[in-house]
């Protein structure tokens, strides 16, 4: 099942699968924030019988968090509405009926981390360590 451009559900037996779509980063904007807020407040409807919902980022990573370009058109007289959006995006994650696990791959910046946070768990594959190199003085 399709809910839009920017975000898609699937189901494979009771597992919804939910995927982040806006490339190159999955860049969070205020349509896909109202697309998450219908899709997870009413997770019911759009995938009767359920148990768990996953929900992952398309491409590369998980998601780079809020589309930077809106940023150029937020003024005082629309920031409350902004984000109170925002925030009754992230509610419903975290008041879905069913469990919702965050497969958190790649980056996940900004907004990206609030959106796998309401999530029940987190999943993620082992991401590669480094630090810088240290030299030493003496």
């Amino acid at each position: 099942m399709t809910v839009s451009s920017s975000l898609t559900s699937s189901r494979k037996n009771e597992v919804a699968i939910v995927t982040l779509r806006r490339p190159p980063v999955n860049a969070v904007n205020q349509a896909m924030y109202a697309e998450i807020r219908e899709l997870f407040s009413r997770m019911d409807e759009f995938c009767p019988g359920i148990a768990v919902v996953i929900l992952r980022g398309e491409g590369k990573h998980f998601s780079a968090g809020n589309d930077l370009d809106e940023f150029l058109t937020l003024t005082p007289e629309n920031s409350a509405g902004r984000m109170k959006l925002v925030r009754e995006a992230f509610s419903a994650i975290y008041d879905c009926p069913v469990p919702v696990i965050a497969a958190v791959h790649g980056h996940a910046l900004g907004t990206g981390v609030p959106s796998s946070g309401p999530a029940t768990s987190l999943s993620a594959p082992r991401a590669p360590t480094s630090a810088p190199p240290r030299s030493a003085s003496g």
